[in-house]
């Protein structure tokens, strides 16, 4: 099977969608993308996924098939059931997780999930627990007030930002930042706005951080940031900005409409995953282009935003693919060897749909 690199390219673009997407692709020199994908590798004892063909010699008269999941026949597995989950109109989105929410706890051998309802004008940030991952409690917590009850599983309740990802950190020293969060702080100007993010000792007690948003809005930075989290082959935590690199009108067919986009030109873009490190989860560097979309998807195709995961030697990403026209979206796995460079499992077919 062809490896697809996915790295940005303009070559056989229509001229106007070529601009566009030369224009997220540079030229700007970037410290990883020039390196090249890793060649031999030391696997040593460390347990090895054939999720790619790069531990594989060759093959001959065999193709390497990787299976596909069925969604849960009693899905939703979770329902806007509370007072504070509820609210009536055409506004009402009912309750939902975006980026990378759900982790399982070994410790506690526990899955815990935290999700974003909208309702009463605000978008409060909740908390539900499972043992088995298909049935989900909500716990009182005892935290937040709401209508004069604190008997309710809100951590916290913010109109201008969105925690989206949450990961238990067993690397940091410090007990009070165990739990790290980052979403995307939606301030009135483009100096309050970017990504922001939080610390917990428990996950439900949080402190967002007081320099918040700690990565503004901008041509490195636009909006729905997602992290891998520690890293410990390079020992520095990842996270995956979206470029904010200006989106040519004719992609979309929409332009600078809206308010936000008004206030902050670098909304409207073609959208894309880029890259940033940093040592304390606060301080972050500059945001490198990772992946964009290239000549072989289709014209309307934008990379929405990618989950991550590693195991073993094995970098394994979940890329939502956003498709503008009929506004779908699919989901495909990539796999990689470094966290940079990312090849598709099997290009031109989706993971989940």
């Amino acid at each position: 099977m062809r490896r697809r690199d996915l790295l940005v390219s303009v070559a056989g673009l229509s001229p106007a969608l070529a601009a566009a997407r030369a224009a997220v692709a540079g030229p700007r020199e970037t410290s990883r993308a020039s390196q090249p994908v890793p060649g031999v590798l030391d696997i040593g004892g460390t347990k090895q996924l054939f999720l790619d063909e790069q531990l594989l010699a060759g093959t001959r008269r065999i193709s390497r098939l990787t299976g596909r999941p069925d969604k849960y026949a009693r899905n939703p597995i979770l329902v806007a059931d509370r007072p504070w989950e509820i609210e009536k109109g055409e506004n009402f989105e009912g309750v939902q997780i975006s980026g990378q929410a759900v982790i399982y706890d070994a410790e506690e051998r526990l899955f815990k999930m935290w999700y974003n309802p909208w309702a009463n004008g605000v978008r409060p940030w909740c908390y539900a627990v499972s043992r088995d991952g298909y049935r989900w409690e909500k716990p009182a917590l005892g935290v937040y007030s709401f209508r004069g009850s604190r008997e309710n599983n809100i951590m916290g309740a913010w109109s201008d930002v969105k925690f989206f990802n949450v990961f238990k950190d067993p690397h940091d020293q410090d007990p009070a930042r165990r739990y790290k969060a980052m979403g995307e702080s939606e301030g009135k100007s483009p100096q309050t706005s970017g990504t922001a993010v939080a610390f917990s000792p428990d996950g439900i007690h949080w402190t967002p951080h007081p320099d918040n948003p700690v990565v503004r809005k901008g041509r490195d930075v636009a909006d729905c940031p997602t992290f891998l989290g520690w890293d410990g082959r390079i020992g520095k935590y990842v996270y995956y900005p979206r470029p904010g690199h200006s989106l040519a009108p004719e992609i979309d067919g929409k332009g600078l409409e809206t308010p936000h986009d008004r206030m902050n030109p670098n909304a409207t873009h073609l959208r894309s995953i880029g890259y940033s490190t940093s040592d304390d989860f606060v301080r972050w560097s500059p945001t490198e282009l990772m992946l964009a979309p290239d000549p072989s998807d289709r014209v309307d195709a934008q990379y929405y935003q990618m989950t991550a995961a590693q195991e073993g030697d094995l970098y394994i990403g979940f890329m939502h693919m956003y498709h503008s026209h009929d506004k779908t979206f699919e989901i495909y796995l990539l796999t990689s060897r470094d966290g940079f460079h990312w090849s598709l499992d099997r290009p031109g077919s989706s993971f989940l749909q």
